[in-house]
């Protein structure tokens, strides 16, 4: 069942993750954590997700970030905050019947951008 998710936490974006396509940032996260064999049946994308690499990292156009604090919280507002140490905290809200914790985050990045 679909529902709305609030997610609190705080977040690093990765070094060495800029020019490389999603795939390839799938492929090095997986590989990152010990997942070094495809098989034919899946892509990296599938070993990300079904391995639930996506509690540590968030995969967006411009680059990967490591979540360093993440919890599900329950207020509904969203932000995003740079910190002085390079680190963003976030808060985001959305529905899960129409996006997914990854999304949310790279809309907020994407907003925080046009600021």
């Amino acid at each position: 069942m679909s529902e709305m998710e609030y997610h609190m936490g705080k977040m690093a974006k990765m070094s060495g993750f800029d020019d490389l396509s999603r795939e390839q940032m799938y492929e090095k996260l997986c590989i990152l954590e010990g997942f070094t064999h495809l098989t034919e049946d899946y892509e990296w994308v599938d070993v990300f997700y079904l391995n639930d690499l996506t509690e540590k990292y968030i995969v967006t156009d411009d680059g990967a970030y490591k979540l360093i604090e993440h919890k599900n919280m329950g207020e509904s507002h969203s932000e995003l905050i740079h910190n002085h140490d390079g680190t963003i905290d976030f808060y985001v809200a959305f529905y899960n019947g129409g996006a997914d914790f990854s999304e949310a985050i790279e809309d907020e990045l994407k907003q925080l951008d046009k600021e």
